[in-house]
């Protein structure tokens, strides 16, 4: 079609066609890390570099992380050698370059294989993060607050769910509307059949209902 552009736009960016039959630039949210596109994709902008950032030094992995898109501040949990940590970072809103906020802090210590950790934001600083206690079989969670000060992870009391055994691949994800956070799962004591488990978040206490089987 034809359009005409408000005001200079330039090569490989994303546009949408407004009510008054002009195109204009479409800017990236601060969940997409913008950058300058390629011509094969011009419309999904592909990530700028701007350089590693240590988390945290050691042998770590099931790495996780989620921020708040609005402020930029966000967590990220991992499993240290049997720990299970966390730690607060920013993304900068003009730059997109990211630094590290406030001092690692223990979640779990000790008996915990990490198998596949998961975080999701909830509302304003706090995050939702879930883990499994590989030493005792049991799947569990806590509410994590950024502090918006200095950076500072702090968290709630550690909350068992009803689900026990082992317990792979979670993924956790907020719904605004109901307040509840949606937590699916693979079940290998069940033969790998997945399950979702809703949660509801009251103050920094977790809650969750009866496991439901969605793939057999």
């Amino acid at each position: 079609f034809t359009a005409i552009a408000n005001g200079n736009i330039a090569n490989n960016k994303a546009v949408k066609l407004d009510t008054d039959g002009k195109v204009s630039e479409i800017a990236s949210p601060l969940g997409r890390l913008a950058g300058t596109g390629t011509s094969a994709n011009p419309v999904n902008p592909q990530p700028t570099n701007n350089g590693a950032v240590t988390i945290d030094s050691g042998f770590n992995n099931w790495t996780a992380t989620a921020f708040n898109t609005a402020t930029g501040k966000g967590i990220a949990i991992w499993n240290d050698d049997g720990d299970q940590k966390c730690r607060g970072f920013k993304v900068n809103t003009s730059t997109r370059a990211i630094t590290t906020s406030g001092s690692v802090v223990t979640l779990h210590t000790g008996g915990n294989d990490g198998s596949h950790n998961t975080v999701c934001h909830i509302t304003g600083n706090k995050f939702f993060v879930c883990y499994r206690d590989g030493g005792n079989d049991v799947l569990k969670a806590r509410i994590v607050t950024y502090d918006s000060s200095d950076g500072t992870c702090t968290i709630s009391s550690e909350t068992n769910t009803s689900k026990n055994g082992m317990i792979w691949g979670k993924s956790a994800v907020y719904d605004p509307d109901t307040g509840l956070v949606a937590l699916a799962y693979r079940d290998n004591g069940d033969s790998g059949h997945g399950y979702v488990m809703m949660a509801t978040v009251t103050g920094s206490t977790p809650s969750f209902h009866t496991a439901v089987e969605f793939h057999g």
